[in-house]
């Protein structure tokens, strides 16, 4: 059995600073059984192969949409110590992999990154059985007892001295740096709280997220993804829990990303049970909202305004059901953030059917969305760049893609960035109404949704954080809200 790593950068997920202390914990049974099969990376110990294999098996660095970690020639760079090689384009992903498969013996399964369709590199790495077996053990139980890399001792208490928080600088000239600030500004020991809800989830993603019988074969390995992907997210918690998220700022966009270990990699389901006793507080349908208000699609904000949500008359139109909304809003926001034509019929047809695919691009709603999309990807183009919700203009000479000379890449960059700017500055109205408070603090940001511990006076805080980003997005001409109690 493969373990497959996958991504979608379709998001603007910015890339760890450093990955030399990659080093995750594990049972002292699968270290030795790793030991004994591939001596080639223990005797002597290489470092860089086996912060490469870790990472692959334990990385908690993963695609916000995908939830698949990130593989690219940064990343590699970065856990062999040699990111400087990478920045100056002199780092060759292809060679350092086939050194790693050449070294270990064992086999990788490598796709090249598609830009077109949104997909980065991508990688599997097959395990034999037996190690199978004691990777997939790791991740089910508490007992981790030695560091992977280096085969020390690995208490949970030491394993969090190992890694202490690393805070990132903030540019401070730029608009989401308030945000930032707070968010930095949260002390460690409100935290430490919810570390004994992490057993409890644990159970739950072994038992709610566990491949039944019944199921096709595609939704099997599609539900083992995700349990896998949930397991990785609760260990890395196990280690880090006890300090406060670590957020930093990334480029090419306002949006304000978790760093390494994060609450922002589980489900809403598996979330709720960690972060037991605190409110969350999302934003209806915000990019299709953003987007309608600022491509001038006066029916469809009137429809939001009107309605609240889309869901309900898009799952009708179409004869899906609530099962498939996730789906149906991944094929809405890949049309919002720019995806062309011919991949969006490939996607709709690979996620429903081809019946479904027509019946898609037939809709009214979905055809304007296009039109006003397309629109406004050829305003870019032809003004150079974008104005965002704070006034401020990027050009597309600025954007940086990795080093690739891809304008269309660019547009679709500053397409996004257009529209996550009116988010932040929508959801940094709660921030602005937490700052000094002692009363509340937001414990997780979610770009367009927030959790909040309330240890005083909720009725009356929770009021206040509805109203102030509700009236943000009213004065922006944004028909989206964060729902009262009787609306959810």
């Amino acid at each position: 059995m493969s373990y497959i790593v996958q991504n979608s950068i379709l998001s603007s997920s910015p890339v760890p600073v450093s990955l030399e202390s990659f080093d995750p914990a594990v049972s002292l049974d699968m270290r030795e059984a790793f030991q004994l099969h591939i001596p080639s990376l223990f005797e002597p110990p290489n470092a860089g192969h086996l912060r490469l294999l870790a990472y692959l098996l334990f990385t908690n660095f993963r695609d916000e949409n995908t939830g698949f970690p990130i593989v690219s020639r940064e990343v590699v760079a970065s856990l062999r110590g040699e990111s400087k090689s990478a920045f100056q384009g002199r780092f060759r992903l292809d060679s350092t992999l086939e050194s790693f498969e050449s070294t270990s013996g064992l086999h990788l399964i490598k796709h090249k990154a598609n830009y077109l369709k949104g997909q980065a590199t991508t990688a599997a790495i097959q395990l034999p059985p037996h190690l199978e077996e004691m990777y997939r053990r790791c991740l089910t139980v508490e007992r981790r007892e030695v560091y992977l890399v280096s085969g020390k001792t690995a208490s949970r208490r030491g394993r969090q001295q190992k890694h202490p928080p690393k805070l990132f600088s903030i540019d401070e000239d730029r608009p989401n740096a308030p945000v930032l600030q707070y968010l930095q500004s949260i002390p460690s020991n409100v935290f430490r709280q919810f570390y004994n809800n992490l057993h409890e989830a644990r159970h739950f993603v072994l038992e709610h997220y566990a491949p039944k019988p019944e199921m096709s074969e595609a939704d099997r390995r599609r539900m083992d993804q995700k349990q896998q992907g949930q397991l990785l997210a609760i260990c890395a918690l196990e280690d880090y829990f006890s300090v406060a998220p670590i957020y930093q700022q990334a480029r090419n966009t306002e949006r304000i990303y978790t760093q390494r270990y994060s609450l922002a990699n589980l489900t809403a389901e598996v979330r709720e049970i960690i972060l037991r006793g605190t409110v969350s507080l999302d934003l209806n349908n915000a990019h299709l909202s953003i987007a309608a208000a600022i491509w001038d699609l006066p029916d469809l904000v009137r429809i939001l305004d009107v309605q609240g949500s889309i869901w309900p008359s898009l799952l009708e139109d179409f004869g899906l059901s609530e099962e498939d909304k996730s789906k149906l809003k991944s094929l809405i926001y890949a049309v919002v953030y720019g995806m062309e034509r011919r991949y969006l019929k490939a996607l709709a047809t690979r996620t429903f059917s081809r019946a479904f695919r027509d019946l898609f691009f037939e809709h009214s709603m979905i055809s304007r969305l296009l039109d006003a999309r397309d629109h406004q990807m050829e305003r870019i183009r032809r003004d150079g760049g974008i104005r965002d919700a704070y006034g401020i203009f990027h050009s597309l000479s600025d954007v940086t893609k990795r080093g690739k000379d891809d304008t269309a890449a660019r547009v679709r960059t500053l397409l996004s960035r257009e529209v996550s700017s009116y988010e932040v500055m929508i959801m940094s109205a709660a921030t602005e109404l937490a700052k000094d408070k002692r009363d509340f603090r937001i414990v997780l940001w979610l770009h367009d949704g927030i959790y909040v511990h309330f240890s005083d006076k909720q009725e009356y805080w929770e009021a206040r954080l509805r109203k102030a980003v509700n009236e943000r997005a009213v004065a922006l001409g944004i028909p989206t809200k964060i729902p009262g109690p009787d609306e959810e």
